[in-house]
């Protein structure tokens, strides 16, 4: 006899459907927190801040990966806060390795009662970057260190859009206003792009994206200078924004190299971000800081920093602290 297949079609329609209606449950009364803008990609301002008794707590949320840590508000008397905002390479390794938990230690050793959130967020371009940045604000900083890139605009652009595609009501998005279908349809499409990028795309200062229309992007001049274009216009934008708070910047400008030319680029940051220093704010340059030195001792790649290149940059960057504070009344 044969199996009716109205009977079978049904089954095999309904165990995944609530498989899913159940995972959808657990999600959202047990893992509301770090599903809270999680579709936002990193574009909603308080995304990974959680305020409660006194204190901000920082924990990977609404697309933004923080490493956990804590402080608290109001700010204690005598401390002096820093914010370092960036992208992988403020992240760093691990927490302790990466160049902003380095200069908490070596304002120590000079006293101060420092304390430095790192903010780093991978892949973060100078669009989403200026967005933490006046997120920290509202903290009470004493000083913010901006690490700028040309890198990661691409990575801005291609979030934004899946922001806006989310947010859309369309009948096509309708399924993908379930947390569980949405991130499985994310997981399933990096892994079904992720074949078809070029191997030159995924080391191109470190671009390594699951998307193929971002890969063909990078392979084009106009979008490069676009981009390029788009890094310089927010940076400034970032600077202007934190300079009328009245709080001083430190703004590390990156610089990469490849295989072929081991030497370190900077994509023409230096000399723009140099125009906008000034009595508050300082420019510290990567390319400078590391000129003459092994590239293979202080990078672990193209881009990112090993720990003794960590080290150096901190030190440079405390440097440039102490020259601002300094300067401060």
């Amino acid at each position: 006899m044969r199996a009716n297949p109205i009977a079978w079609f049904t089954r095999a329609f309904w165990v995944p459907v609530l498989v899913l209606a159940a995972a959808e449950v657990v999600i959202r009364l047990f893992f509301a927190d770090g599903f809270t803008g999680r579709f936002d990609y990193g574009y909603l301002p308080a995304a990974g801040f959680f305020e409660e008794d006194g204190r901000v707590e920082l924990r990977r949320s609404g697309g933004r990966r923080f490493y956990p840590q804590a402080f608290a508000v109001p700010k204690p008397a005598g401390r002096l806060r820093i914010f370092a905002v960036g992208d992988s390479v403020t992240r760093g390794q691990d927490l302790a390795s990466a160049y902003p938990h380095q200069l908490e230690i070596l304002l120590r050793q000079h006293g101060r009662d420092a304390e430095t959130l790192n903010l780093g967020v991978t892949a973060y371009g100078a669009t989403r970057k200026r967005i933490v940045a006046l997120q920290a604000l509202r903290y009470q900083p004493d000083l913010i260190v901006l690490h700028a890139s040309a890198a990661n605009e691409g990575y801005d652009e291609r979030d934004w859009n899946r922001a806006e595609s989310y947010r859309s009501w369309h009948p096509r998005n309708w399924f993908l206003k379930s947390y569980a279908l949405h991130r499985l349809y994310e997981a399933r499409t990096d892994r079904l792009f992720w074949k078809y990028l070029p191997d030159e795309i995924r080391t191109l200062r470190s671009v390594r994206t699951p998307d193929a229309a971002f890969a063909a992007a990078s392979r084009d001049p106009a979008r490069l200078a676009e981009w390029n274009r788009r890094t310089r216009e927010r940076t400034a934008a970032t600077v202007r924004e934190i300079g009328a708070a009245g709080v001083p910047l430190v703004v590390i400008t990156a610089a990469y190299h490849d295989a072929e030319h081991p030497r370190l680029e900077d994509d023409g940051l230096d000399a723009f971000v140099a125009a906008l220093a000034g009595p508050r704010v300082a420019h510290v340059s990567t390319r400078a800081v590391f000129a003459g030195r092994s590239l293979e001792d202080n990078f672990n790649d193209s881009m990112h920093l090993t720990e003794s290149g960590n080290r150096l940059l901190a030190q440079r960057v405390a440097e440039a602290c102490e020259r601002l504070l300094a300067a401060e009344p």
